[in-house]
């Protein structure tokens, strides 16, 4: 893994390393850069490696790597830290740290997971658009490896238009702790005023995760006379400039943000409805969460969301506009029925993040 920061792909990781059956398997973790904040749930049984834990360094040799090609010092780093043989090796988020696995024997077998939208998420879009830079990935990453995964259906489809297909490629939805879910989601929470209807978003502050979006139509629903919370969790960048967008609409008292949070799965169990705005997603996890918990929802017609909740059949889609998403808010607080219908769907929904069969297909990639 690049490392351990609070990703969706990062927490999702930390769960199949939970789940493993360390009787069978022998396991090796390797972080790019240590740090993040998962690092202390990664399982005792693992054996933790690290390439840098100066960040200004490893960004200079991935400058070099991924922009210059010049790969030497990487490899020189890798060797002196790897010095174990492996059966399979696994980039359990695509990116050019998938080219790490190319250091390793050519016996090993080389899988790399794909965790992102590459054409609706314009931060992987625009590289792509370069004919050297895409044919080079073609050619050099995707076409070498043994196994391409990944984690939704629409990611797949993208991933096929982009770079083209490859000899085994498969979808495999990531792994959730549906009893660790549960138990969290019931653990107490203070200060969460329950006779508001409120509507939680679970998500780093990206442009990506579209949260300008939730604010404006925030406020349309607030200019509709409508009374309610929104209850934003995480960090991010975009930080200052949401919280100017909600300044400058008159919604201070309507959108709230609680940073990050260990635990969202109480604020998501003691909300009216879940919602997600992003712009591009490939499966996102707290969606699925929302879902094993029972949460009624309500997002944008994005690829990755659409798929999880069947293109409408399990919770509320819109087009992705504000206007058509505060209709969506709208309805969920005008309609108390629209709750009880759509946390039935959902409790119905969440038994294709069945552990037992997700973990199943990993081993078959593994072995």
């Amino acid at each position: 893994m690049p490392s351990l920061v609070g990703g969706g792909a990062e927490n999702a990781m930390i769960k199949y390393l939970k789940a493993i059956d360390y009787s069978k398997y022998e396991v090796t973790l390797l972080l790019f850069c240590l740090k993040g904040v998962y690092i202390e749930q990664i399982p005792k049984e693992v054996k933790v490696l690290y390439l840098f834990k100066n960040q200004k360094l490893s960004r200079l040799l991935e400058y070099l790597q991924k922009r210059k090609g010049i790969t030497w010092p990487l490899k020189m780093i890798f060797k002196r830290v790897v010095k174990e043989k492996y059966d399979t090796a696994i980039c359990f988020l695509d990116s050019n740290v998938t080219d790490l696995l190319f250091f390793l024997d050519d016996e090993t077998k080389k899988v790399s997971f794909v965790h992102s939208s590459y054409i609706s998420n314009k931060n992987f879009n625009k590289f792509y658009q370069n004919e050297k830079y895409l044919n080079k990935v073609q050619t050099q990453r995707y076409a070498k490896l043994d196994t391409i995964v990944f984690v939704s259906n629409d990611a797949k489809l993208e991933f096929v238009e982009v770079m083209g297909e490859y000899k085994d490629m498969r979808v495999l939805y990531n792994l959730f702790n549906e009893e660790e879910i549960l138990k969290k989601s019931l653990l107490p929470l203070e200060s969460f005023a329950k006779e508001t209807f409120s509507f939680v978003a679970v998500g780093s502050l990206l442009p990506v995760k579209g949260y300008d979006l939730l604010i404006e139509a925030s406020s349309i629903a607030k200019q509709a006379g409508k009374n309610f919370k929104v209850h934003i969790l995480g960090k991010g960048p975009e930080e200052e400039k949401l919280k100017k967008l909600v300044n400058k609409l008159n919604l201070s008292d309507t959108v709230l943000f609680h940073g990050y949070q260990q635990n969202p799965f109480s604020y998501i169990k003691n909300g009216h409805v879940f919602v997600m705005t992003s712009v591009s997603e490939a499966l996102p996890s707290v969606l699925c969460e929302a879902i094993i918990i029972g949460k009624p929802i309500l997002i944008t017609n994005t690829a990755g969301c659409r798929e999880v909740i069947d293109f409408g059949k399990y919770g509320v889609m819109t087009d992705r506009n504000a206007k058509d998403f505060a209709e969506g808010m709208i309805k969920y607080i005008n309609n108390p029925e629209m709750l009880d219908k759509f946390e039935k769907l959902s409790l119905e929904r969440r038994v294709i993040f069945k552990e037992e069969s997700i973990l199943k297909k990993f081993y078959d990639i593994i072995d």
